[in-house]
């Protein structure tokens, strides 16, 4: 049993930062990858949704075209908005994440650009199933890494610690 109290515990929480403390341009401004990587993200799978969908209802190929489009120039800002960020990483033990993110980023951004143009041929929809799992499999991959890189100062709390916060 830990000799901490409920009060003691309450005390050492950081201090809330409220909306008025911050500074709404600055904020925009910081790790603006990490903002911007969500539209091609989610349009990039909601065109695949909509292509799927456009097999049994037609008048989901006309969006499915503009969101791939959305996409692929968000997708676009993204890789280049990623380059600026990247020397945060270059020395540290994140370095081998950040180079497959960044392989699979570029990777996803040529299926959004090929995708892009490629769906104006009809052959596209001999090959759509195919496109579409690549395209969802890379984004998801994508995601995923830049989430680990994102999210890497949450690390697991280790037993001492964890031992001396319980109650």
């Amino acid at each position: 049993m830990s000799k901490i109290t409920p009060e003691q515990a309450i005390q050492s929480l950081p201090e809330p930062t409220h909306l008025s403390d911050i500074n709404l341009w600055e904020s925009i401004q910081e790790h603006v990858h990490n903002k911007l990587v969500h539209f091609p993200f989610a349009l990039g799978l909601l065109a695949c949704l909509f292509w799927l969908l456009s097999f049994k209802q037609p008048e989901f190929q006309n969006p499915a075209k503009l969101i791939l489009v959305l996409s692929a120039t968000t997708g676009l800002l993204a890789v280049i908005t990623g380059e600026n960020q990247k020397q945060v990483f270059q020395d540290s033990s994140l370095v081998e994440i950040m180079q497959w993110h960044e392989r699979s980023g570029f990777f996803s951004l040529f299926l959004l650009l090929t995708g892009s143009v490629w769906q104006w041929f009809q052959s596209f929809r001999k090959f759509i199933w195919v496109y579409v799992g690549l395209m969802a499999f890379s984004l998801l991959f994508t995601g995923f890494l830049g989430g680990l890189l994102s999210h890497s100062h949450l690390e697991p709390v280790n037993e001492s610690q964890n031992q001396q916060a319980s109650f």
